[in-house]
């Protein structure tokens, strides 16, 4: 006769019940333990810190190229500093392996994107005697993009501005002309005359530029060919808006500074630019070692 199989006799077997607390107290201990002297190399659940890999990290999240001087700001730091750095590594990394084995690093192109631009960040932080920057390598840069650092030419004057802008108005400003020339009207005085005007009344240092913007191209152009005084209205000119009675003390023209003038922005466009060639170029090695198969029609 076949007995059955029996779940619930099987339950009360006191042999059943060892192994189990066998089971259960293994696996508290390893919970306790962790048990890392007996973790693979491969193991998903085991994370190794180095010293080189946690400097590497703080200098990926404190955005410094320079590799030694975050060795030096690193044996600076107390146990705590450094515990915290470690905690921060290691939440890190939990996440990540924790997204990867979800398979959320697949096809995602943000992600795809912080991969790439860590490894141009550490590309770079192994091409830091390629980085440094040279006077020649300063003044090739400026003589080569000079131009893009152009200083453009500014008018300041002041104006009394006559709201009509048929003859009438004309009239009225050229009486004007010679009121304000004939008291010494000076650019600080001349504040309460005139209409109200839609801009501005003075105009200090203001490119040619924004000036054809408030005023049109006829007013602008005549500006531009009167000669700056530091007492004498000229008028009237005339703009979109009606005529104006003008007292034009400054014009600079267009300029490429020296070098020594821009230097700060100049040295750092010039780092910047010689950044983006190194890269490129390291990028480009890198790039020769994949053999590249493109399946897609109509692509040479």
């Amino acid at each position: 006769m076949v007995s059955r199989f029996s779940v619930t006799g099987l339950l009360r077997e006191p042999s059943v019940h060892f192994l189990a607390a066998g089971l259960i107290l293994f696996g508290l201990y390893t919970w306790s333990s962790g048990e890392p002297e007996t973790r693979r190399e491969d193991d998903p659940y085991r994370i190794v810190l180095s010293q080189e890999t946690l400097i590497s990290f703080i200098q990926g999240k404190t955005k410094n190229s320079d590799s030694s001087q975050t060795h030096r700001l690193f044996e600076q730091l107390d146990g705590d500093a450094r515990k915290a750095w470690v905690d921060r590594y290691v939440r890190e990394e939990v996440l990540v392996r924790e997204a990867r084995s979800l398979g959320l690093d697949r096809e995602d192109s943000i992600i795809r994107r912080r991969l790439a631009q860590k490894i141009e960040f550490l590309t770079l932080g192994l091409l830091e005697e390629e980085l440094r920057l040279d006077a020649g390598e300063l003044d090739a840069f400026y003589q080569r993009r000079g131009e893009e650092y152009r200083i453009p030419a500014t008018l300041t004057f002041t104006h009394v501005f006559v709201g009509n802008s048929g003859d009438s108005g004309r009239i009225k400003a050229e009486s004007l002309i010679g009121n304000l020339n004939a008291q010494g009207i000076s650019f600080r005085d001349s504040a309460a005359l005139g209409d109200r005007f839609l801009y501005n009344r003075n105009y200090v240092d203001r490119t040619i530029e924004e000036v054809r913007s408030h005023f049109g191209d006829e007013f602008t152009d005549e500006l531009e060919a009167v000669e700056p005084t530091a007492s004498t209205w000229t008028g009237p000119h005339r703009s979109s808006h009606g005529w104006h009675v003008v007292l034009l003390t400054r014009r600079t023209t267009s300029r490429i500074p020296k070098a020594e003038e821009i230097l700060g922005p100049l040295r750092d466009d010039a780092m910047r630019a010689k950044r983006e060639t190194v890269l490129d170029q390291a990028i480009d090695a890198l790039v020769t070692k994949y053999q590249i198969e493109l399946m897609l029609r109509d692509v040479d």
